[in-house]
């Protein structure tokens, strides 16, 4: 009976069933469909909707965003706009014709022209897309911000001028990013971490067309300035979420587009100080205990 057994295994192993499992190609971005005269690769999400010129960009853009609205979901627990996320190879030129018939449909249309740099990266592996060849996520999630302060079809990411820079750019890269969080920490806490630190973050000012310099996907194309103020914005909030959890990204986002300041909304803190000053000096203690997790 045992080797009857035994047999039966071998042959079944044989035929493959057990240890050569058949993948399953995805089916995403495969789909053609025609706008306004023009053809896209299209993938229809009950979250969005991604048109690219080929299977590859629609499936890479649709990893990034699907991580996304996850993160978005997790940090502000509110309703996010069905966007309509159009993608362009650098060398093209905008379909407008496209875009307005989506308009028309009443959808918020993206359009997102990929950075010349991330032409550039390697592929990791056949099905290894990620997202790092259409970095869309980071420019997407600012019209995501953008619908907590105009909850309606006419977001405008010009909306978001009276958040303040510092919070913009942090959103960019916990939420529409997420993988260079720990350099971003090591960044700051090997530079000058002194006092008034904070308060120059907090201080600084910065207009909302000038956002896409802050662009995780950019960092290597910044200037020192730009990189500076990016990484220790990304530190600040990962500090705060730490201490206070999750929720208080959203609840400073809700703040800020009714006007609050972040000292006025320390006032609410569970766990940190409620004044600037020991709130930096309990900043600066976590960077200092922060270790490389590399």
């Amino acid at each position: 009976m045992r080797v009857a057994l035994l047999a039966a295994a071998a042959l079944v192993g044989g035929c493959g069933l057990w240890y050569r499992p058949v993948p399953v190609p995805s089916a995403i971005g495969k789909e053609r469909t025609a706008v306004a005269g023009d053809s896209f690769s299209v993938h229809r999400d009950p979250r969005f909707a991604i048109y690219g010129p080929g299977t590859q960009a629609v499936f890479d853009a649709y990893e990034q965003l699907n991580r996304t609205y996850r993160a978005f979901d997790r940090y502000f627990a509110a309703p996010s706009p069905r966007l309509a996320i159009v993608l362009y190879p650098e060398w093209s030129k905008p379909r407008d014709a496209a875009e307005r018939a989506l308009r028309e449909q009443g959808t918020v249309v993206l359009r997102f022209v990929r950075p010349m740099r991330a032409s550039f990266r390697e592929r990791v592996g056949e099905d290894g897309y990620d997202g790092s060849l259409w970095p869309v996520g980071p420019t997407a999630v600012r019209l995501l911000l953008a619908s907590i302060a105009t909850p309606t079809a006419a977001i405008d990411t010009a909306t978001l001028i009276h958040v303040p820079a510092w919070y913009r750019s942090a959103v960019m890269s916990i939420v529409g990013d997420g993988t260079a969080l720990p350099y971003d920490v090591q960044f700051v806490r090997e530079g000058r971490t002194g006092r008034g630190m904070l308060e120059e973050l907090l201080a600084t000012q910065r207009p909302t067309a000038a956002d896409s310099a802050l662009d995780p996907y950019r960092r290597d194309d910044a200037d020192d300035e730009d990189r500076r103020f990016a990484a220790r914005s990304s530190a600040f909030m990962q500090f705060l979420l730490d201490r206070e959890g999750p929720e208080a990204m959203g609840s400073l986002g809700r703040g800020f587009t009714k006007g609050e300041s972040l000292a006025q909304q320390a006032a609410r803190f569970k766990v940190l100080p409620t004044t600037m000053v020991e709130l930096e000096e309990r900043w600066l203690a976590w960077l200092s205990a922060q270790r490389p997790t590399w």
